[in-house]
């Protein structure tokens, strides 16, 4: 066997494991950044808000993180790193979409 597929199929879970937790930390990340948003349109002190938020979210995305790595190890970590940066790149893309039809 080649050796990235022997890498891979002893470390699948595991990579899989990250995978799955940063999805869910993605889609929550941005879930939060998007009710920032929207709430601060209606608060008055809308930089305490979005700073808070920020706090919040990237505190959780680090956390979810380290106990990876320290309970996983590194291969559930690129998984982790892996995931997020696609639900990253979905959610702009949806974003960009959304916006181009309320521009018609």
């Amino acid at each position: 066997m080649n050796t990235l597929t022997t890498i891979i199929a002893s470390h699948g879970s595991t990579l899989a494991t990250g995978a799955l937790a940063g999805t869910l930390v993605g889609i929550a990340y941005f879930a939060g950044l998007s009710m920032s948003i929207k709430q601060a349109f209606n608060s008055s002190s809308r930089t305490t808000l979005l700073a808070a938020s920020a706090i919040i979210r990237i505190a959780l995305m680090l956390l979810c993180g380290w106990l990876l790595a320290v309970n996983l190890g590194a291969w559930a970590v690129c998984g982790y790193g892996a995931a997020f940066l696609l639900v990253r790149t979905l959610t702009l893309f949806r974003v960009r979409l959304m916006l181009a039809r309320e521009s018609r």
